[in-house]
């Protein structure tokens, strides 16, 4: 009912629609949504269908209601500089971007003529593994286009930050110590 008063009516028989159709998934499945991922261009991962996740905003809200909503800023890259700080080394290039991700989105923006949106997504490409193609099919190319991506890969922020990522990567990859199953994170879940 509090819902009612603030949602349009047009929206709110979208919302009440998907609403129904994630009670039935539920149902079916004593319970639970099943989840299943895909894996994008750049490497992240992300739910079809019917979800939790690709859900209005709403009707997640709603639903789960009481609960906390965790947002980590430049997540990829601060969880990337914490795991090789506990290994016992520092990266500032990219404790540089976690704490100034906005003014160095921006500046990148504005010097490559890209809305910050696309500088975010190829940022995060970059966290996940893509690498700096000129292939029109590979990731940063099929966002930003070809020419803006050459000229993205020499710009010094981001050739900096690409730099850093890899041997970040290494030396975590290096450092961290496999158990007898494969490499395990904090908590114990097999990575690889």
């Amino acid at each position: 009912k509090k819902l009612n008063k603030s949602i349009p009516p047009e929206r709110f028989d979208d919302l009440a629609s998907q609403a129904k159709a994630l009670l039935q998934l539920a149902r079916k499945f004593d319970g639970h949504v099943p989840i299943q991922y895909v894996q994008s261009g750049t490497g992240r991962l992300y739910a079809q269908r019917l979800n939790l996740q690709t859900c209005k905003r709403e009707l997640r809200h709603a639903a789960m209601e009481g609960y906390w909503d965790y947002d980590i800023a430049a997540c990829h890259f601060a969880i990337m500089a914490q795991m090789a700080e506990k290994l016992g080394k520092r990266f500032p290039v990219l404790e540089r971007y976690v704490n100034n991700k906005t003014q160095i989105r921006k500046q990148l923006s504005q010097d490559l003529n890209l809305k910050q949106g696309k500088i975010k997504k190829v940022l995060t490409a970059i966290a996940y593994g893509a690498r700096s193609s000129k292939n029109p099919a590979h990731a940063i190319p099929a966002e930003i286009g070809e020419e803006s991506a050459k000229e993205l890969y020499v710009h010094p922020v981001y050739a900096e930050l690409k730099g850093e990522i890899s041997k970040a990567v290494s030396f975590i990859l290096e450092e961290h110590k496999p158990n007898q199953r494969g490499l395990v994170n904090a908590h114990g879940r097999l990575l690889i």
